[in-house]
């Protein structure tokens, strides 16, 4: 069973919208649901999906129909749960659980990102369910940025559990027509925590093919910033004769990245350590490739030096004070 959420809106008109259905959804493993509130001009468009590994996701679409500017303040989306799923496991550095009662419970990340602190899967079930035993539910909100996952229960509701990105003040502002689309809010049902569906979907998507870990050397504690071209190659020949997979080619291959203060955030190949010819960073990958195995290249697109062309170039990127 699936419950639309809390919808909060401001516009002309401030208060909750009263929304009508503007069509009857169709049975499918897609439904979409159409509601709109004429007097305070607000479109909502819902969305449910059951896919073939047996998750449903949900997400909502908000569109201004008014002339004025429609500011989304907060949306949050959530599945209905029964009365038996008495207890919440979150797992912000190790597991928590706690009961779940009356009240609400909001787990939110708002680093920007999801950071250490993050649960990023909220379950409930009944109490004392383990890895394999207890009917458990759970969501997880598939957004990188600013974000709340949460479990309520109010003496004349059913239980829910959901969550949603979270806004700032002025952070949505819509015209006319515009819309906002929130993330999707993912569900999943079984008997204990195993999650494999949700695992089975992600590789799915993604076109996958699961396969054993490969076995990966990575130069950095090797040569740190040294990187040189009959240096790696006699590292890769190394690497063949002791069961390698995978040669990964670590920091110092871009920009200025000479040392750990500039260049970072530059991901342009260094022709001052890489000229072209035959012993450019291609000339090197060839060799590895060559040899059997795998050819990786580390980067860390989330950091940036203040010493870098990019910083220079596009400082309103920079997640700063």
């Amino acid at each position: 069973t699936v419950a639309a959420g809390k919808t909060y809106v401001m516009g002309e008109k401030d208060g909750y919208p009263n929304w009508s259905v503007a069509d009857e959804p169709k049975q499918t493993p897609t439904v979409t649901v159409t509601a709109e509130d004429e007097e305070q001009h607000v479109k909502l468009i819902w969305t449910c999906e059951l896919d073939e590994t047996g998750l449903i996701r949900q997400n909502a679409e908000v569109v201004n129909t008014g002339e004025g500017q429609l500011e989304v303040g907060k949306i949050e989306l959530a599945f209905t749960v029964p009365a038996d799923a008495n207890e919440i496991l979150t797992t912000t550095g190790h597991p928590q659980r706690q009961d779940f009662t009356l009240g609400r419970f909001a787990k939110a990340s708002m680093a920007g990102r999801p950071d250490f602190d993050a649960t990023l899967l909220l379950s409930v079930g009944e109490k004392g369910f383990g890895f394999t035993h207890g009917n458990v539910y759970s969501a997880h909100v598939a957004w990188s940025g600013n974000s709340v996952l949460s479990a309520e229960r109010l003496p004349y509701t059913s239980g829910v559990i959901g969550g949603g990105e979270v806004l700032f003040g002025g952070e949505i502002s819509l015209a006319n027509g515009e819309s906002y689309t929130t993330p999707w809010l993912i569900g999943s049902y079984g008997e204990g925590l195993n999650i494999r569906r949700v695992h089975r979907d992600w590789l799915a998507e993604h076109n996958i093919a699961p396969k054993p870990r490969p076995v990966i050397l990575n130069t950095w504690e090797a040569v740190y910033f040294n990187h040189d071209y009959d240096t790696l190659t006699a590292l890769a020949d190394k690497a063949v004769e002791s069961g390698v997979e995978r040669f990964v080619v670590d920091d110092g291959w871009f920009g200025s990245r000479r040392d750990d203060t500039s260049g970072l955030g530059d991901w342009q190949i260094s022709q001052d350590v890489w000229p072209d010819g035959d012993k450019s960073l291609k000339a090197l990958a060839d060799y590895v490739h060559g040899k059997g195995l795998e050819f990786g290249l580390w980067f860390e697109p989330e950091m940036v030096n203040p010493d870098s062309d990019l910083f220079r170039a596009h400082p309103a990127w920079v997640l700063k004070p």
